[in-house]
């Protein structure tokens, strides 16, 4: 059995506006069950998933393009080769030339994922030795945040990395506990699971138009489970 639980849905106005700080930079954030879009000071734009947030400076300095995300943003960086483009994600820091690219960060998450569509990206590791890390076109490089580590795959469905900016929730060989963390920040809504185990489960799945009730009752018809929509107390 699984416990749905549907979250406020009041969002604070001041989320989705920039707000400039004494030091002259902007943060983006977009509320939980939306997505917001951003173009930063040199033309680049940013899809914020989701609970997301990114901050920067008003103007980037000369040969300097340094931003700031938590959580997930898709990115289609202008090019130039004299400046390139440094995402911070307190982890892991990703140099961008002029690319498309998504980089998933949310702090609940072991891993950071960075999906290369095209161009260039190289990935700092932290510590003294800022060890860098070159990705190929197509490829998802997965850090732990534990060991320090970096696997890399290729994308087999790309879109499974990159649809959510267009609406589309993919899954591609996802265990069942990583899909129901994703439908949370999706819907903002609060999924339990009274089995563990119901976790491990592997599966594959692409939803558009659904809502998250129709999304559940189709997950159940593929793994045994129940789901319970408890009555909320009124205040």
């Amino acid at each position: 059995t699984i416990y749905f639980y549907q979250k406020s849905a009041t969002v604070n106005p001041a989320s989705i506006a920039s707000s400039v700080t004494e030091k002259a930079v902007n943060t983006f954030q977009a509320p939980p069950g939306a997505k917001t879009h951003v173009v930063l000071p040199d033309g680049s734009l940013v899809w914020l998933n989701s609970g997301s947030k990114i901050s920067f400076p008003t103007q980037f300095e000369s040969g300097r393009r340094e931003v700031e995300l938590k959580g997930e943003a898709y990115f289609e960086v202008v090019k130039n080769e004299q400046a390139p483009m440094l995402v911070s994600t307190g982890s892991l820091q990703v140099k961008v030339y002029g690319t498309r690219f998504n980089v998933n960060a949310f702090a609940d998450n072991d891993l950071i994922e960075t999906t290369l569509v095209d161009g260039k990206v190289t990935l700092i590791l932290p510590g003294e030795s800022k060890k860098e890390y070159s990705m190929e076109p197509g490829f998802t490089a997965f850090y732990n945040i534990h060991d320090q580590k970096i696997r890399a795959s290729k994308a087999e469905k790309m879109e499974a990395f990159t649809g959510w900016k267009d609406g589309k929730l993919l899954f591609h060989n996802q265990q069942f506990a990583d899909i129901v963390r994703r439908l949370e920040r999706w819907y903002n809504v609060d999924i339990q699971l009274t089995d563990n185990s119901f976790g491990d489960y592997t599966l594959y799945a692409t939803f558009i138009d659904e809502n998250i009730e129709q999304v559940l009752d189709i997950l159940s018809s593929s793994i045994p489970i129940s789901v319970d929509y408890p009555k909320r107390k009124r205040q």
